[in-house]
Order: structure tokens, then sequence, then C-alpha cells
């Protein structure tokens, strides 16, 4: 018998693209959703992986700036506001009705998994309570963000004010954690001590999962570009590239173009005026947040090298699917990006702007680069299908004192 999943919502953003694609990748086992009013029944076209016409878009566009003669692009409309289409946008908003919609009945099963994304929110006494009176329920923590522990300057003060709380509760409740990276585990091990529930490395699927095999663009490879994938907030260290090339086109060098794949977070406060008055920059630095996967594997492709000078980087999933395919990388020099990129990326102090403007100007001008390995980026039903295998394994059953059947 194959037990059921539960995924917690409770204090899950509506746009958490993860938890968007966590939950169709996991759509094929009974899924339900936990939120504060009761239990729900995932419909069956919460996050349909339909092909919708219009998806690609926001990557027509963001190619049409790239390719416009000269730097300005002037006939070309900005994308920062383009919505994030495709499967990803639907499967949101479908989970954010969960939590207006009347609640369908559903029967708690004597025993399962309650899957928690991150390391917060396991302070909600509601969740204490509620795993107290539902014995055979099993949390697990897929435990992200944990660059907080080291950098809490970089997340919202409520989340920070509360995370010593959290974790906390979180190494008394979790029963197992699951972390995207070895220096995750290692950093979650020293951080949490003997206390801490057995630590399982799982790696995260980057932003090219689901993407279709693709050549490359020719158009795209004869353009000088580089681009960033990651969030737009101070975190990301986004703003020592955005004084880069500001300095470029003030030098009168010539510029390659900068594309800027990622939404804008919460903490952006200081990257507005840059991102949103500076004209020194706006010929030459387009946001593009809504991007397919497609699109983005395209952008990839064509691009001469991806840039990641992250302070606090994640996993470094997308820079080392970029690797797979041949593609260069600029990266922040830290334990994160040494371990999952070791001597394939260029290595660079977050904080030493100079070394950083130099191998941009060299990567803009090198055509050439490795072969690719072929490797195809993992998907999020490759990830699930680990996940409840790697669960299945190591879970004991409280109940019937056996090993899940997952």
């Amino acid at each position: 018998m194959s037990l059921p999943i539960i995924l917690d919502a409770t204090g899950v953003p509506p746009s958490s693209a993860r938890f968007a694609a966590l939950a169709s990748a996991l759509r094929p086992h009974a899924i339900l959703i936990r939120t504060r009013r009761g239990l729900e029944a995932v419909p069956p076209d919460v996050a349909s992986d339909a092909p919708v016409q219009d998806g690609d878009a926001a990557f027509m566009a963001i190619r049409a700036w790239l390719l416009a003669s000269g730097p300005l692009g002037a006939d070309v409309a900005s994308t920062r506001s383009s919505p994030r289409p495709g499967w990803t946008a639907r499967g949101r908003s479908r989970l954010a009705a969960l939590a207006t919609r009347p609640l369908a009945s559903v029967d708690l099963p004597p025993a399962g998994l309650l899957l928690k994304i991150g390391l917060s929110g396991w302070d909600d006494p509601a969740l204490a309570s509620w795993l107290a009176g539902h014995p055979g329920i099993w949390p697990v923590c897929l435990a992200t963000r944990i660059w907080q522990l080291d950098f809490p300057e970089y997340e919202a003060a409520e989340i920070i004010a509360t995370l010593p709380a959290s974790v906390q509760a979180m190494t008394r409740l979790a029963r197992r954690l699951v972390v995207p990276t070895d220096v995750a585990r290692d950093r979650l091990s020293s951080a949490l001590g003997a206390a801490s529930p057995p630590l399982t490395v799982l790696p995260t699927p980057s932003r090219l999962a689901g993407s279709a095999t693709a050549s490359v663009d020719p158009a795209l490879a004869g353009t000088p570009y580089l681009l960033a994938v990651d969030r737009l907030e101070a975190r990301g260290n986004i703003l020592m590239l955005l004084g880069i090339w500001r300095d470029l086109v003030r030098s009168g060098a010539a510029v390659p173009k900068l594309v800027l794949a990622g939404r804008r977070g919460a903490q952006i406060q200081e990257l507005k005026p840059m991102l949103d008055w500076n004209e020194t920059n706006r010929p030459f630095v387009r946001e593009a947040p809504g991007v397919t996967a497609d699109g983005l594997r395209t952008l990839t492709l064509g691009a001469r090298a991806i840039l990641s000078p992250s302070f606090a980087p994640g996993s470094a999933a997308f820079e080392r699917d970029a690797l797979g395919m041949g593609v260069p990388v600029l990266a922040a020099d830290g334990p994160t990006c040494r371990a999952s990129l070791g001597t394939r990326a260029v290595l660079l102090d977050p904080i030493d702007g100079p070394a950083w403007r130099d191998a941009i100007l060299k990567a803009a001008m090198t055509v050439s680069r490795p072969p690719p390995d072929r490797v195809e980026p993992t998907s999020w039903a490759d990830y699930a299908s680990q996940l409840r295998a790697m669960l299945g394994s190591s879970a004991i059953d409280p109940i019937r004192n056996r090993s899940l059947d997952l």
C-alpha cells in the first residue's frame, strides 16, 4: 500500500514555484495539502503541465532585445513585469485558491508523511498540536534557505526573529531532514549537534528542470551576452554586477548585454535605484522574470557565461546544470560553489569587483567552450521518485512498526 504524502502549505507564499513544482511532481501519489483551515485534496490540475501557447512570450521578447541592432532595442517592451507563464504560474494560482474555497471532506490517513519546506514555521503551536493528535503522521523537513543561519541580514526581520525557536522545534518534531548538498548537511549537523534528526542529501532540481532538449540558437550564440539566474535581492550580489555594467558603459568599452532571469525578492530596497532609474545601464541590462524552463535553457545555451556572484547561494543547482551543458560559469568562491562546481567553474571573491569585471570581459569575448557532459538536468518527477524511495528505505511506521511503503 502506498502511503499518502501531505504537503504543509502553512506559511508558504502563493508565489512559491518550488511548492507548486513539488505538488505537481507528487501528483501521481495521494497528495493532500495542509492549510490552517484543515486538509484539502489537491485537484488533478493543480499544476497541470499542459503546454501554453504563449508560454515563451517572455523569452521571445528578451531574444528580440538581445538581437536588436544597437544596444537600445527601443521597439522591444520591457519584460520586468511580465507574468511567469506556463504550468508553474497556473499551479501557484490554483494552490493559492485553496485558501479561499470551501474545503472538500478529506479523511486523514492513519499513517503518512508530512513534508514541510524550509526551516521556518516549525514553532507554530498549531503544528505541534496537530502532530500530537496524529501520531501516525511523520513530519519531514525539506531544508532550504540554510544560508539564513549564517547570513540573517539577507532575510526578512520577522523570519529571523523566530528562526531560533523554529529550528529548535524542528529538531524536536521532524523525523528526518532532507538537504540539497553535502555542505548544507554539514552546516545543519554542526548547528543542531547531537539532537539533529537523521540528515539525508538529495540535490534539488534547478530552474532548468523539465526543459526540452534544445540546440544552440545560432543567432543568440553570435550575440555577446551574459546571464544571471537568481532572485533579485541583496543576497545575490546583483548590485555589484549593475555597478560593473555602469562602469563599463562609462569607460567607452564594448559592453555585452546582461540578462537578469529572476524575480524581484523581498529584500530589494538597495537594488531598486539601479534597476529602475539608472539610465546608463538601461540599454544593456534587462530583467526577464517570466521565461519558461525551455526559454531559459535556450538563453543558457547562447550565453557567453553564467554569472553567480551570490554572497549566500542555495544549492548552485542551476550553475551545476549549466556547466553540464558546456556553458562557462563565473561564481562566488564559497563552500557551496566550491563543492558543487569545483574546478569546472571560475570562482571569484564576491567582493572583488575588478576581478569580476576582468572575468566578465574575458568571457564576453570568448566563443569557444568545453564540450557538454550530456547529463540532463534532474526533473521534479525524478526528484519526487528519489525522495519517496529514500524516505521509504529509512522511515519506520510508528503504528505498524515496519518500513513505510512509499
